[in-house]
Formats: C-alpha cells, structure tokens, sequence
C-alpha cells in the first residue's frame, strides 16, 4: 500500500546551490548589519571594515577626529621636551573645546560616543564640565605631572578607540 520511496543523496548541483544560499545570507545579514554593528566590526576586523564602507556605504573618516589623532600622534612622536610641543598642546586644547562644541560626531548619529568620550575624561580628571577636562588634561604640567606615558596610555587605550569610529557618509 504504501511504498518507501529510496532517498536519494544530494547532487553536487545541489550542494553548490546550498553553499552559494547560505554566502548569500550572510553577505545579507552583514549588509543588514554594517552601519549599526560597525562599532563591532571596527574592533575585530579594522581593514576589512574601512574598506567595506569606503567602498560600498560611501563612509570616510571623519576629517574632524583624523586631524585631532594627528596632532596627538605628533605630540607622542614629538615629546614634551620638544620646542613644538607647547603648541601642539595648545592645539589640542582647541580642537577640544571645538569638538565638545561643534559634536563631529552628529553626523554620524554617534553623539553618544561623543558623551562617552566627555565622560571618560571627566571622570579622570574629576571635573564637572568636560571642556575644563580636556584642557587640563592636555596642559604640560598636568602631563609631567602624571607623567607623559601614563597620560597618553589613558588616550591611546580609552578615548582613541571611540574617536576612531567617528566617520562621515559622503
């Protein structure tokens, strides 16, 4: 009455077929995904993610937070013992009080980053108002104070990494 019909195996045509269904969902998912995840990704797979949203969102990094990593990049190659390095520290007293004022990070829909980052370094240097933090933090005495690697560990291993997600979608 009732036969078993024989199950027959999977044809290569149809293991390839599954294989490029399941690439496919995931290529979707990550597309999905980019924009709100990229924090994520940015941790785990730097280039691979700079190059994605270069490539196919249209993503650059943010002017802004690029050149204020710059300066704090020549500060630590400079020194604070170098004849620049007093007006490198001015500089980055100005941008400072500029991105607290300007919030680059807006654009992105990132703010929060933003707050996170006024926070960090108002709870370091136990200030209210996170202007007065910045500038204190990037004052020579206060460096020499605390000593110069110490202060820039801080930067490097706290606030670098939130600055480095900012970006701007041309």
């Amino acid at each position: 009455m009732f036969e078993r019909k024989k199950q027959k195996q999977a044809s290569w045509l149809d293991r390839i077929l599954a294989l490029l269904a399941v690439v496919n969902l995931t290529l979707v998912a990550f597309y999905w995904t980019y924009v709100p995840w990229r924090d994520f990704y940015l941790r785990y797979l730097p280039e691979f993610t700079w190059w994605y949203g270069e490539t196919f969102k249209g993503m650059e990094p943010n002017r802004d937070t690029v050149a204020y990593l710059a300066t704090v990049d020549e500060l630590q190659e400079a020194g604070l013992d170098a004849p620049e390095s007093e007006a490198l520290l001015e500089e980055l007293r100005d941008r400072s009080v500029a991105m607290v004022d300007e919030n680059p990070f807006a654009l992105a829909e990132k703010s929060g980053t933003l707050e996170r980052i006024k926070n960090e370094m108002r709870d370091r240097m136990g200030l209210e108002s996170s202007k007065e933090a910045f500038r204190n933090f990037w004052e020579a005495d206060y460096l020499d104070a605390v000593g110069p690697g110490e202060a820039l560990a801080f930067f490097d291993d706290d606030i670098r990494p939130l600055m480095e997600t900012n970006f701007f979608r041309g």
